[in-house]
């Protein structure tokens, strides 16, 4: 008989349960919660740097050279003073959605739903709509009849938690960036049988890279 696998809601809890600790490196944004009082950042930026701290930490991964060496100090100088980065999220979600998924999940109404959703958003529409909880709770039903992590799996995942980022400002748990990097990670591993394990943590590397770039190209743009 087949097991229903657990919604993305409860893996998301369980992975933060697990791994949400961490040894302060030398170069760290501390307080991530405090983001909006100590430096005048929104709450998601916050929630999207614990995110890639933990995933590029030497403890987690080894890509110290990414986060620490790299993207800490670009990020500091990307933060314009004064400047309201609250509907960025939406922009920034809209990047993942559009230029990221995997090309042949994209055509997926729920991707289309989510878009127009986010696109609302920088207009100032449906912010307080349930729309988007009641589309969240369509992919998690969607994700519950999919039987293993695969590239579907993963890039609903990425939509769901697209959406809980937006509604759970405060403690996500995660953000889509981690579960769009899983996303790339099992297309190019369908598409490529033979990826070894080096490989794939180089690949790893090089998508949360990207990402780093995209963001601080985005916050130097924003105005």
């Amino acid at each position: 008989m087949k097991k229903a696998p657990k919604s993305a809601q409860e893996i998301a809890e369980k992975i933060l349960n697990l791994n949400r600790t961490y040894t302060n490196p030398d170069c760290f944004l501390e307080d991530y919660e405090n983001f909006p009082n100590n430096l005048g950042l929104p709450n998601w930026l916050g929630n999207l740097l614990f995110t890639i701290n933990h995933h590029n930490s030497d403890d987690f991964s080894g890509f110290r050279e990414n986060y620490e060496e790299y993207f800490y100090p670009a990020f500091l100088k990307s933060c314009n003073v004064g400047i309201d980065y609250s509907l960025m999220f939406h922009k920034w979600e809209l990047m993942i959605l559009t230029d990221m998924i995997p090309k042949q999940e994209r055509d997926k109404k729920y991707f289309h739903d989510l878009i127009k959703l986010h696109k609302n958003a920088l207009d100032g529409k449906d912010l307080e709509s349930n729309k988007w909880s009641d589309l969240q709770t369509k992919i998690d039903n969607d994700l519950q009849e999919i039987e293993g992590r695969t590239t579907t799996w993963n890039s609903g995942r990425t939509a769901y938690l697209s959406i809980e980022n937006y509604i759970n400002k405060e403690d996500p748990y995660t953000t889509s960036s981690e579960a769009i990097v899983d996303a790339l990670i099992t297309e190019y591993i369908n598409e490529n049988q033979n990826l070894d394990k080096k490989s794939e943590q180089e690949l790893r590397k090089n998508i949360w890279f990207e990402l780093m770039e995209k963001l601080l190209t985005m916050l130097n743009e924003w105005k």
